[in-house]
């Protein structure tokens, strides 16, 4: 949601630091032009297709959860996922 960078190791064992846009969705796929496997009788490599998942707690404390109830309330009361996935 706030978007960010983190690094991702490439098929070669380097790390590329990958910027992920603010708004990327569960599921989005990224890529990584040129940090792929080489291309086969050709100079060159293809690209890296990264897949977003996002890391959502098992377990909120109270503070997450106030904090995500405020966000919905900011989103026009509508239920978010996260709202969805910590329903009891």
């Amino acid at each position: 949601m706030l978007g960010g960078s983190i690094k991702v190791p490439t098929i070669e064992g380097k790390e590329v630091e990958v910027t992920i846009p603010k708004g990327t969705q569960f599921g989005a796929v990224l890529k990584m032009q040129g940090c792929g496997m080489p291309k086969l009788g050709k100079k060159g490599f293809g690209d890296l297709l990264i897949n977003v998942q996002i890391d959502v707690p098992k377990k909120p404390t109270a503070r997450q959860k106030e904090l995500l109830e405020q966000l919905a309330e900011e989103t026009g009361g509508k239920k978010s996922f996260f709202e969805k996935l910590f329903e009891k």
